[in-house]
């Protein structure tokens, strides 16, 4: 008894030593918070307090019209120095993909730097602008660049593209690369600053109406407060945030964090979105699946990579939302049945079953779903993951909800009308219905035979039924959400139509073919009815929408001159407004499309000092304000409570100064209550809001040119911005406004019983009024 009563307080002990340690910060100790049972607790240091005010030194600057020596510039010999209007600049051949490069160094890597780079904007450019080191870490640094022209009017102006990065090593260079012919990247020179003394923070307000807005309670089942930040598509955090020894190291993933939350602190960015189940499986550590088959689970700490995320967005204010984005999981594609002379014979499996007779065994962007979304097994998988999710990570305070990622091969959806002709759906479908599909139980032929008598006899009600189907199992989802914690939100985040790589000819056809409806196509296509989702209050429902699809497509050819125009068109079509429209519980997420290439490894610049640059997926975005485009044409239409941006990379960087004016007021606007203003004109829309001690207005231009607006009342008031960067305090009877493109601003009013009766706008001389 004695021996054995020994072996067991050595497990006991082996086993708590080999338990990971609980993550707390410094913060949490001293609230004593710690909770009793854990083996180790792993404190985090404090996080930076933010700098007063945004304090550089040059390092260096490299003047890109002037000879330059090979162990600074490389090209392959196509570059030319040309001189303009705008000034002197170097520009790289008219050919995809002419590259130039330049190579400097900093002092102190991990410190956070900016590279401006100057450029000129004076004709239609697709040009991107990489960072580069020998450091493979460093790849992601910075992958964006600018697009000028085009759909946008030139300024003839030479304009910055400030890159706020955190560098490894003391080795830095930069790649530009022009990515449409005839369209080719330029830039005159480069400098380069250190920050000293951190990052400060965008400050939220300068009225004091927040304080009585904070007694007010939120109605309708909004959230808390409006959202505004950053999404990765992409576990990829640990290349563009500063890792250094390796993203499973744990103290060095902390580090990472740190930066993330010190750039969202500085933008004025309050919530993140990252993937927590990708692809194939959980990024994080599970006890339900085999995180080591999951895609990139390496990316991360194997164990609490999720609570240093949360410990460091607390510490800011800022909530995190874990997205589900996944095609298939290990538990599910080792046990399904995949031999279709098995299933032909009525083998149970949880494939899906196209509509010619063949199992989708494998799957990925484009194409339908490898997974039935209603099969029993599927289903129980899903709501094991949504459990573990929650039970870890829904009693922290920065945790704010689960994102269902629903893009076409998901399998928490159908994806394609062709797809699930299988006996386990069918089988189910006639049980409740009562509808008998006149195709026999075991004959070979079956599954198409289905699929063409249904289509046939009774496509709407499959189609209904369907959406059914994906309704109560999103719906399940939702009540576990809520249960775990009542101010919790379930996210569907939709990312169809049109193309979620880029856009496809099936894409186009479709659109078409289905009204040019969102609601329609989703109905359709993917089972998902956004309309049943109205009237849940504890459900937000997301659109993505893809900024540079316009010039992707421009600059791939991949596109027909029809599709071309659908790829900026689905920007602002009309009826993503009305399905989308939930006051306090709808979102616009803004994916930056990828410009994904392999060009570097298959052609590399031999004069580069580090080697190729193998794989770029840089987030090429309009440049400077027109980067706001569809931040302030989507508040305009739809008054969404979440507005995210991101991708692969973090495609903000070099906006941050447009986007720090136009996050700082977003963020605290209230939810919901808004009336639109019926005496604005175009192009500036707004809103008021009437509180029980405050009024107020916002009011944003949705045009790429300058608008001054003069605002007529009944009476004398007063407008006090609540921007600490737009300070206005004005006073009169007739108060005048001047709008940048793009421009979001808003006040509060006085007195309460005001009335605008009447706005004129006139645009500025020289401006371009056009949208293309």
């Amino acid at each position: 008894m004695k021996k054995s009563g020994i072996y067991i307080a050595i497990f006991l002990v082996v086993s708590l030593l080999l338990l990971p340690p609980k993550v707390v910060s410094q913060e949490r100790i001293s609230q004593k918070n710690v909770k009793h049972g854990a083996s180790q607790v792993y404190v985090l240091p404090s996080l930076s307090a933010p700098a007063k005010d945004l304090h550089i030194r040059k390092l260096t600057e490299i003047d890109l019209t002037k000879p330059l020596g090979p162990e600074q510039f490389c090209d392959a010999g196509t570059s030319r120095v040309v001189t303009s209007q705008v000034g002197a600049y170097r520009e790289a051949g008219e050919k995809n993909f002419s590259r130039f490069a330049i190579r400097f160094r900093i002092e102190h890597p991990g410190a956070p730097h900016l590279f401006v780079v100057h450029y000129p904007d004076d004709k239609e450019r697709c040009a991107e602008v990489s960072t580069y080191s020998p450091s493979h870490l460093d790849m992601f640094n910075a992958h964006t660049g600018y697009l000028t022209g085009g759909e946008f009017p030139v300024t003839m102006r030479m304009m910055r593209l400030p890159l706020l990065v955190f560098p490894r090593v003391s080795e830095q260079g930069l790649v530009f690369t022009t990515w449409e012919q005839g369209k080719p990247v330029a830039a005159s020179k480069v400098e380069v600053y250190e920050v000293e003394g951190g990052l400060p923070a965008a400050i939220s307000h300068s009225c004091e109406y927040s304080a009585s807005m904070k007694k007010r309670p939120e109605e309708n089942g909004s959230i808390p407060k409006r959202l505004i930040g950053l999404y990765f598509e992409d576990p990829m955090l640990s290349h563009c945030f500063g890792v250094t020894k390796g993203p499973s190291v744990f103290a060095d993933f902390d580090h990472t964090a740190c930066n993330l939350t010190i750039y969202m602190r500085y933008v004025g960015f309050n919530v993140l979105f990252y993937p927590l189940a990708w692809y194939t499986g959980p990024l994080y550590s599970s006890q339900v699946e085999d995180t080591k088959k999951a895609t990139a689970s390496n990316r991360h700490p194997p164990e609490r990579f999720v609570e240093i995320l949360m410990e460091r967005l607390d510490a800011i204010d800022a909530k995190f939302f874990g997205s589900i984005w996944l095609h298939s999981l290990p538990s599910l594609r080792e046990t399904a049945v995949d031999d279709e002379s098995k299933v032909q014979q009525g083998a149970d499996t949880p494939l899906c079953m196209n509509k010619d007779g063949q199992l989708i065994k494998k799957t990925f962007h484009h194409f339908p779903p490898m997974f039935n979304p209603i099969h029993p097994k599927v289903k129980q998988q899903v709501l094991r993951l949504v459990d573990e999710i929650l039970e870890r990570y829904g009693d922290h305070p920065a945790f704010a909800g689960i994102s269902l990622h629903l893009a076409t091969p998901s399998l928490l959806w159908w994806g394609s009308l062709d797809v699930d002709y299988g006996d386990h759906t069918v089988s189910l479908f006639e049980r409740e219905t009562g509808i008998k599909v006149l195709a026999s139980p075991t004959e070979p032929q079956r599954f198409t035979k289905r699929h063409q008598w249904l289509m046939k006899h009774v496509r709407e009600k499959w189609i209904d039924w369907r959406c059914r189907k994906i309704y109560e199992n999103i719906m399940v989802i939702a009540e576990r959400v809520k249960r775990k914690r009542g101010d919790l939100k379930l996210v569907l985040a939709v990312y169809t139509p049109v193309g979620y790589c880029d856009l496809t000819p099936d894409d186009a056809s479709a659109w078409d073919k289905y009204g040019r409806s969102v609601r329609e196509y989703n109905r359709i296509v993917n089972g998902l009815d956004i309309a049943m989702f109205k009237n849940k209050k504890d459900i937000i429902l997301t659109r993505t929408l893809y900024p540079a699809d316009y010039r992707y497509c421009k600059a791939t050819g991949s596109c027909t001159p029809s599709q071309l125009n659908l790829s900026r068109e689905i920007n602002f079509d009309a009826s993503v407004t009305k399905w989308f429209d939930k006051p306090g519980a709808c979102g616009i997420n803004l994916h930056n499309r990828y410009f994904e290439s392999s060009f570097g490894r298959e052609h590399p610049l031999k004069c580069l000092w580090w080697g190729p640059m193998n794989w770029r997926a840089s987030a090429v975005l309009p440049a400077d304000r027109n980067f706001l485009e569809l931040f302030a044409y989507w508040l305009s239409e739809l008054d969404p409570a979440i507005l995210t941006t991101g991708g692969f990379s973090v495609g903000t960087i070099g906006r941050e100064d447009v986007l720090r004016e136009f996050a700082v007021i977003f963020k605290q606007l209230p939810t919901t209550d808004w009336r639109d203003l019926p005496s604005l004109v175009e192009p500036v829309r707004g809103r008021e809001w009437v509180g029980s001690q405050s009024r107020l207005l916002y009011l944003v231009n949705h045009k790429p040119h300058t608008i001054a607006l003069t605002l007529s009342f009944d009476q004398p008031v007063h407008l006090k911005s609540l921007s600490s960067i737009d300070q206005l305090d004005a006073s009169g009877n007739n108060i005048m406004l001047s709008f940048e493109p793009f421009q979001l601003r808003a006040f509060e009013l006085t007195p309460h019983q005001a009335t605008l009766i009447s706005a004129q706008a006139k645009q500025h001389r020289g401006d371009m009024s056009s949208r293309k």
